[in-house]
């Protein structure tokens, strides 16, 4: 050691000591978030008799500093780096900033920045040392002294020492919050996929998705696209940015088809609509039901940090997605005729009856029955396919004609019926001039040659159940079979 070595360092008992108190701190979750950094850079300024230390961090996301942490005579400080200074614009890596000892004369440009001191006044050394092994460092350890004539090697070997251990402390720290973080995740995703798995319907599947990726991933906007006819469909959606449900757009546009066509994901940079935009698939095993999109906040967990947690929110969505989707078939086969697509004779029974409840109670209903004209010896020359071919013809007719809130069925054989909520005797007549003009254009029903008649009924207070309805209709259906009062019952092909 020479004779102008601090103290501390003249002493091998007493600098082990202090070092072994830095030893035992490493990693020490009682620190807080600052870890070693406050005992650490004192122990520095004190031992080294520098005038300034400073720790430089960078953003390992980018690999450019972004902050500065100080001590000196007035204690610790920290502040921002500007992306735009000299030390801002630097990449961070080990091989372009290795250790050395500089005049401050000759020091770089962003060393001065960040010591706050000018080529102007090159009195005094400047130690630098990278800390953290490998190609990234996690930042650079300044140390300014004004006194001396540099830098003994017994001070960069002390400096070293405890370069290591607060890269090693910001390790530890780092590994510790990366593991609260993944079993905070896990345990989200658990209760994400609970709450999933408990629906069976599946527009609540999606919206429950979309909720879960807001606040998961702290996103902008979320949206389910599905396959259209003309492309993808907008099925759900949630946030200010969100295209409305419903919206239809090309593959192409969105980028989707890299998701659609090969189940892969994508990833679109940033722009003045906001953060990074992620898709993912909603895989049915080898099938993709859709595809869910987010716009990501633009700071935070990195950007595949966030893609690969929202792939594990879309595999548990796509498996309830297709559950509920399943359930819907399987309803949807319990309810409805498979040849015409309409509703069967079950659901027509438990509709008409939940309707003249509400009729009794002075909400108005009428049904129209409807008869395929000359259906059975059209079937006996032509055969069942096309019988079967001319049912569905009036079934996909009945069904585009036929309001939501209202209900078209099969009544058996060739007979249809449709129920109309809150429609007198003068809507139902205008729903069946409807139907015949529809009808009378429709070239594949003309081509059979068949006909079509219909008969109306209106709920009275005479009526006691829904067969009394029907059995009314039935009654007009025939009047009109043998002579229809005007051309609006009747239609031929």
């Amino acid at each position: 050691m020479s004779e102008g070595d601090p103290p501390l360092l003249a002493d091998p008992q007493g600098r082990l000591s202090v070092f072994l108190g830095l030893l035992r701190r490493v990693g020490d979750s009682g620190d807080g978030a600052s870890g070693l950094l406050p005992v650490a850079l004192p122990t520095l300024l004190g031992t080294l008799q520098a005038d300034s230390v400073h720790l430089v961090l960078v953003d390992p996301m980018t690999g450019h500093p972004h902050l500065v942490v100080g001590c000196d005579g007035d204690g610790l400080h920290q502040r921002d780096i500007p992306v735009g200074s000299a030390a801002g614009r630097l990449r961070w890596d080990g091989s372009a900033l290795p250790a050395r000892v500089s005049p401050m004369g000759e020091a770089p440009a962003w060393a001065l920045e960040l010591c706050r001191a000018t080529p102007e006044s090159p009195v005094g050394w400047l130690l630098h040392l990278p800390v953290g092994r490998g190609p990234r460092p996690d930042g650079s350890l300044l140390i300014f002294r004004s006194r001396g004539p540099g830098f003994a090697p017994e001070e960069l070997r002390w400096a070293e020492g405890i370069a290591d251990l607060m890269a090693l402390d910001r390790q530890m720290r780092t590994e510790r919050e990366e593991l609260v973080r993944v079993r905070s995740e896990s345990r989200s995703v658990e209760r994400i996929s609970r709450a999933l798995s408990s629906s069976l319907d599946a527009d609540r599947v999606l919206d429950r998705t979309l909720e879960a990726s807001l606040d998961l991933l702290g996103a902008q906007d979320a949206t389910v696209w599905v396959v259209d006819r003309a492309g993808v469909r907008c099925a759900a959606a949630r946030g200010p940015g969100a295209p409305e449900v419903g919206t239809v757009r090309a593959l192409e546009e969105e980028g989707l088809a890299p998701v659609f066509r090969e189940g892969g994901s994508v990833i679109l940079p940033e722009d003045s609509s906001g953060g990074p935009q992620a898709t993912v698939p909603l895989k049915g095993g080898d099938r993709v039901l859709g595809a869910l999109q987010v716009r990501l906040p633009r700071e935070g967990v990195g950007v595949m940090e966030r893609q690969r947690l929202l792939a594990r929110v879309a595999d548990h969505a796509a498996v309830a997605y297709e559950n509920a989707l399943l359930h819907d078939a399987l309803r949807a086969l319990s309810v409805t005729d498979p040849l015409t697509g309409l509703y069967n004779r079950r659901q027509l029974d438990l509709h008409l009856g939940q309707e003249v409840a509400a009729a009794k109670r002075g909400r108005p209903l009428s049904v129209v029955l409807m008869d395929v004209d000359g259906f059975k010896a059209f079937n006996d020359r032509e055969g069942h396919l096309a019988g079967d071919a001319a049912l569905a013809a009036v079934g996909r007719l009945l069904a585009d004609e036929t309001r939501a809130m209202n209900l078209a069925a099969r009544y058996g054989g060739d007979e249809f019926i449709v129920v109309l909520s809150d429609t007198g005797p003068e809507g139902a007549a205008h729903h069946v001039e409807r139907v015949m003009r529809r009808l009378a254009r429709d070239p594949e029903f003309r081509e059979t040659g068949l006909g079509l008649t219909a008969g109306c009924a209106t709920f009275t207070p005479e009526m006691e159940r829904p067969e009394d309805l029907i059995a009314s209709a039935d009654r007009d259906l025939y009047r009109n079979k043998a002579g229809p009062v005007d051309g609006t019952a009747t239609t031929d092909g």
